[in-house]
């Protein structure tokens, strides 16, 4: 099967997200990934400690049949948590015709950031835009498009990966081939591209969405080889909240759940596994 290179590289010159933060937050237990969240998607996500980066961003765009939104740039969203001392924060992105919930849980036990949304909409697919910074950094970064979204860097390795999987898939050099300058030329998601190697790279992934029920998706890194794998052993823990009402939540750290069976207002998974070498 051959590849198709993305153009454009090596992309343009890598920044990082604003400063203007939502919040940060972690997991009690073996996991050492921290995760800042900012205009209501995940910013920087770090491992193995708070001083080295491996994510910009890992953002969503909405798209119907005539037009499409970037959710961080709509810009309108809230963000909620079930209690003071509860760090899972809620983030609820209202635009026009579409409404997306998303969840931050970092796994407890592992390397792993489980991400849970929910779109609703008539005729709207969800897609996952996801901006690698391996080792600290923009440059030389190397990104996959397949069945998962894998990028590598020396000895660092991340996947993003759907129990769903991606009904489409692209990897692109930021500003000249990235998911998002073909939204912006082309109104909706027309580039398939393979691979982009040795630049500023970014991953784009079209979700089956599934109107009124949760999809799960997972985020992970541990090495070129392995990361897939390991990001798959969080799916199948199905570490998920268990909501109460009012507005309280219960966290299930083990395969069977605990607590009241989830409503149908429960949001669905994504999972942002573990960096690691």
């Amino acid at each position: 099967m051959i590849i198709a290179i993305a153009p454009g590289g090596p992309g343009s010159r890598p920044t990082w997200t604003s400063s203007a933060k939502d919040m940060v937050t972690t997991a009690l237990g073996t996991s050492r990934v921290w995760v800042t969240l900012g205009y209501g998607i995940l910013n920087e996500v770090y491992w193995p400690a708070t001083g080295l980066p491996q994510i910009r961003d890992l953002g969503f765009i909405v798209a119907g049949s005539s037009e499409w939104f970037e959710v961080k740039r709509v810009n309108r969203y809230h963000v909620s948590m079930p209690d003071d001392w509860v760090p899972l924060p809620q983030v609820a992105h209202e635009g026009d015709g579409y409404r997306l919930l998303i969840e931050v849980l970092p796994d407890p036990s592992r390397d792993v950031v489980l991400i849970l949304y929910r779109l609703t909409g008539d005729n709207m697919n969800l897609y996952a835009l996801l901006a690698p910074h391996l080792s600290n950094g923009g440059e030389h970064n190397n990104a996959r498009a397949a069945e998962d979204l894998t990028a590598w860097k020396d000895e660092t390795a991340l996947c993003l990966l759907s129990d769903s999987g991606f009904s489409r898939s692209s990897a692109g050099y930021v500003g000249a081939s990235d998911g998002w300058q073909d939204f912006s030329r082309n109104g909706r998601m027309t580039w398939e591209y393979g691979e982009a190697i040795d630049g500023n790279v970014a991953l784009l992934g079209e979700l089956p969405a599934t109107q009124g029920t949760s999809i799960r998706a997972a985020l992970g890194t541990r090495s070129c080889s392995n990361c897939s794998r390991f990001a798959s052993n969080s799916l199948a823990k199905k570490l998920i909240p268990v909501r109460f009402p009012p507005g309280r939540a219960r966290l299930a750290t083990r395969p069977n759940l605990t607590g009241s069976s989830p409503t149908p207002n429960t949001i669905g998974i994504v999972v942002v596994a573990a960096l690691a070498t």
